[in-house]
């Protein structure tokens, strides 16, 4: 996407939600008048929804269920509909391609990566020093996981120094943390009693300058308004 290149520090908004929290990075869109916004969202207890594509059509999650404080479940769920496909040169979804272990039969034997730690993910570094890759892994997903594993099992959080662009992350965990006092206290989690608030999309979306993101983008995200985008604007963005 052309705006994500011509600015590449974009302001952000952050709002809680009757399901967990969303938000919303926000950037000029070649215009004085106007505005292109990346709407994401963190639903209870452990979805997720990732601003690719053009808000109000891609309806896909992912979950992230701990099976212990080591180890941790990952589902997509993805749809398809007349915005994606092969129309769009969108390839396979690296989620769903990638090279997978024989299933054994222990708890943490199934759906694993032949993309390991220890194998330092097949990094290539001659794509690296060719520069057809920066971080020389084959795909977003996989670099999110060399990220994230390398930093060790178990983080001490009290050494992290976060900033502005980390505003979601502080949100979620002050979200999460008063959800489970108001549990233990005998309160229901978001999003218990409110299966509807579910019904969302995250995307990109062009608003005039100014304009309210939350009510401007209620039929996108609730999937009851046409996208106004070109969708080849954003194809495999």
């Amino acid at each position: 996407m052309r705006w994500i290149i011509e600015d590449r520090a974009p302001r952000y908004r952050v709002v809680d939600t009757a399901f967990g929290a969303s938000y919303g990075a926000y950037r000029p869109a070649g215009s004085p008048d106007e505005e292109y916004w990346r709407i994401a969202h963190f639903l209870f207890p452990f979805y997720t929804m990732v601003p690719v594509g053009l808000l109000g059509t891609n309806s896909g999650f992912t979950a992230r269920v701990p099976m212990d404080d080591h180890h941790t479940l990952v589902i997509n769920a993805r749809t398809r509909d007349k915005y994606v496909g092969s129309d769009l040169g969108i390839k396979q979804d690296p989620f769903t391609g990638l090279n997978m272990l024989p299933n054994g039969t222990g708890w943490f034997d199934r759906f694993r990566s032949a993309l390991t730690l220890d194998g330092d993910f097949d990094i290539d570094r001659d794509a690296q020093r060719s520069k057809r890759s920066y971080s020389g892994l084959n795909s977003v997903p996989t670099e999110d996981r060399a990220m994230t594993e390398s930093m060790g099992p178990v983080i001490d959080r009290t050494r992290e120094h976060l900033g502005s662009a980390d505003l979601m992350v502080i949100r979620v965990r002050r979200r999460m943390l008063r959800a489970l006092h108001a549990h233990a206290e005998g309160t229901p989690p978001p999003g218990v009693d409110e299966p509807l608030a579910y019904r969302q999309r995250s995307g990109g979306v062009v608003l005039p300058a100014g304009a309210d993101w939350i009510e401007s983008t209620r039929g996108l995200r609730e999937g009851t308004e046409e996208p106004t985008l070109d969708p080849s604007i954003s194809a495999g963005v």
